[in-house]
């Protein structure tokens, strides 16, 4: 599970964000995980919960993105921006590969608190769109290249705003 927390004179809030299977019929507990069973109709996917009064109490969980397909999305990382308490979440998701093996990394935002959740998009369309990179050249992005300290630096400055 990972957690964040956005406190104002107004606001106290306290995120946390898991995977977890979807509790659909036949999805309910660990032994339905798909396994190898790459047909499965069990999916595990990203829940997102929130306290508004420090932790104290609880929203009920919702999960940000339940695609209809035959994926599974997990290891979840939350971040709350200090300065405006805007949320995200990156996480893996298998959607590209029907062997549910391959995992791409997504990305989420919430600029209300977690009541609602952007479009889920690619990490690297988000750098793009943000700003932080403008990929390799020509308009594309180059997955499989290395990157050099000096252009990780570059994006982690960008990203965190560690100007």
């Amino acid at each position: 599970m990972r957690r964040g927390a956005y406190k104002t004179s107004s606001k106290n809030l306290v995120y946390a964000a898991w995977h977890d299977l979807t509790g659909a019929s036949g999805c309910t507990v660990n032994s339905n995980a798909p396994g190898s069973n790459t047909s499965s109709t069990c999916k595990s996917r990203i829940w997102f919960a929130r306290s508004t009064n420090g932790g104290s109490t609880w929203s009920t969980p919702v999960m940000i993105n339940n695609q209809s397909s035959l994926n599974d999305q997990f290891q979840p990382h939350l971040t709350v921006d200090e300065t405006n308490g805007l949320v995200s979440i990156v996480y893996y998701d298998t959607v590209a590969d029907s062997g549910r093996h391959k995992a791409d990394v997504w990305y989420q935002s919430s600029a209300d608190d977690g009541a609602t959740w952007s479009s889920y998009a690619p990490w690297v369309e988000e750098m793009a769109r943000r700003g932080i990179t403008s990929g390799c050249g020509g308009g594309n992005f180059c997955p499989n290249d290395s990157v050099t300290r000096a252009q990780m630096a570059v994006f982690l400055v960008t990203t965190f705003g560690l100007h």
